[in-house]
């Protein structure tokens, strides 16, 4: 028998702005992007050491002076690229309440802008709460899951931005955190269980703990033909459960706990 030490590195936490919220890091592991609401910005930190990078300024918008990353992704294959669906700030509002995705979608060259826009809901009707690149970086995948039109877009992407190419419709019908792509099954997946081809056509819905879900979080993993889930225990034990399930046939596997996971989990995420 042969066994393995596993060292864990303590790190110092890193103070970037006010209120980070959505990060994504680059697909070879060059750079980690995260949006700063506080700022209305977006950091991008270099890797391994968390150096700061460039910041990119999202500044004004069509329905406020003010912006946040809805969500914000890195292009496949292209670390200096990055999608962001933009979040209005409703100013006039005491909370300072934001609509998200409303301000329509942008992709960025490190700090600059391509011309081409996606515009948001002004005129258009369009809301992009969640995006997901496709298998390459010429095309994104978005969904509006904040109300019930639950719209499912394709946008095709080229050197001057990001025109829309189809919203077809209400297709995920969910409110869900965020929608995820698989290259190995071709397929676009929600957190609350549905799962449509790039054409919007359903090809299926798991039942994470026993429903669709709006707090369920997941992530598909097709070199295991596997999608995994997460949601709080509702058993009031303070822990997290995931359930694993065929990605094939959506069918059920397994179930674990996880002790002392108290809170609602936002994000479940992978690692080999």
């Amino acid at each position: 028998m042969c066994s393995s030490d596993l060292t864990i590195t303590s790190l110092v936490p890193l103070t970037a702005s006010s209120n980070p919220n959505r990060m994504t890091i680059s697909t070879d592991n060059q750079f980690v992007y995260a949006g700063l609401d506080g700022a209305g910005s977006i950091q991008r930190f270099a890797l391994p050491g968390l150096k700061k990078d460039i910041t990119i300024t999202l500044g004004a918008n069509a329905y406020s002076p003010t912006s946040v990353a809805s969500d914000i992704q890195a292009a496949p294959g292209s670390p200096h690229t990055i999608a962001v669906a933009y979040g209005a700030v409703i100013t006039n509002t005491s909370s300072g309440e934001t609509a998200p995705g409303a301000a329509g979608l942008v992709i960025f060259d490190d700090g600059t802008a391509r011309p081409t826009k996606v515009p948001g809901t002004l005129g258009t009707g369009n809301t992009f709460s969640t995006i997901a690149w496709g298998s390459d970086a010429t095309r994104i995948f978005a969904a509006d899951t904040n109300d019930e039109s639950f719209s499912f877009f394709s946008i095709s992407v080229n050197a001057t931005g990001a025109p829309l190419d189809h919203n077809f419709g209400s297709r995920l019908e969910a409110f869900t955190p965020r929608i995820h792509f698989d290259s190995g099954t071709n397929l676009i997946y929600a957190d609350a269980g549905p799962a449509v081809d790039p054409n919007g056509v359903p090809s299926g819905a798991f039942t994470a703990f026993g429903s669709s879900d709006f707090l369920n979080v997941m992530t598909p993993d097709s070199k295991l033909g596997t999608a995994f889930f997460a949601n709080q225990n509702l058993s009031g034990s303070g822990s997290i459960d995931v359930q694993s399930f065929d990605l094939t046939h959506f069918s059920p596997i397994s179930t674990a706990n996880v002790p002392n996971g108290s809170g609602q989990p936002t994000r479940i995420i992978r690692w080999a």
